[in-house]
């Protein structure tokens, strides 16, 4: 189930890291607008706090989730020294 708290991070920050942040006023309002319907002004209040006072809860970033796997694939390889490596390379 979807509720505002889905909506509020990027809401909040719509327009930001750009070069012209104010340019996104308008989309911004029409975006809130149908999110404020829909959750009620709790949505208004968290969203006003959020602006405020930033994001504060973690949210995973793809990128870390793909170093894990990469280390977890790395990790399922078998070890061998390089000694053991190039006595078997030479020896054929």
């Amino acid at each position: 189930m979807v509720t505002g708290d889905d909506y509020l991070a990027i809401d909040a920050n719509l327009g930001k890291g750009t070069s012209t942040p104010f340019a996104w006023g308008e989309l911004k309002q029409e975006m809130v607008a149908p999110h404020a319907a829909m959750f009620g002004e709790e949505y208004l209040t968290k969203l006003a706090d959020m602006e405020a006072n930033g994001f504060t809860t973690a949210v995973p970033e793809p990128v870390s989730c793909n170093l894990v796997i990469v280390a977890q694939i790395i990790d399922g390889f078998p070890r061998q020294s390089w000694c053991a490596r190039h006595d078997r390379v030479g020896a054929a």
